[in-house]
């Protein structure tokens, strides 16, 4: 069986000029329709017993989402830690 996981992820990078220093701040979008199509497919398959994946598995569309960002967040304050 082929397992199948789409995060959209839509990233845009704008870089705004102070009078002072020049900071650049990104955005970041996820498609939750995505999340919630794959969510509802995976449980499905479960509930029919088409699959025979844990439970974690199965939920991988709610939190796999959910952990790029506390890995993005931890990236970005350690930089900002080191940086001072």
């Amino acid at each position: 069986m082929v397992f199948a996981l789409i995060v959209a992820v839509k990233m845009n990078t704008e870089i705004k000029f102070g009078t002072e220093r020049k900071y650049m701040e990104t955005k970041i979008h996820i498609n939750f329709n995505w999340i919630l199509f794959w969510q509802a497919i995976f449980l499905l398959l479960k509930i029919e017993n088409i699959i025979n994946w844990s439970w974690v598995w199965v939920f991988i569309p709610l939190w796999l989402p959910v952990a790029i960002f506390a890995l993005i967040f931890l990236v970005g304050f350690i930089i900002g830690a080191i940086k001072g």
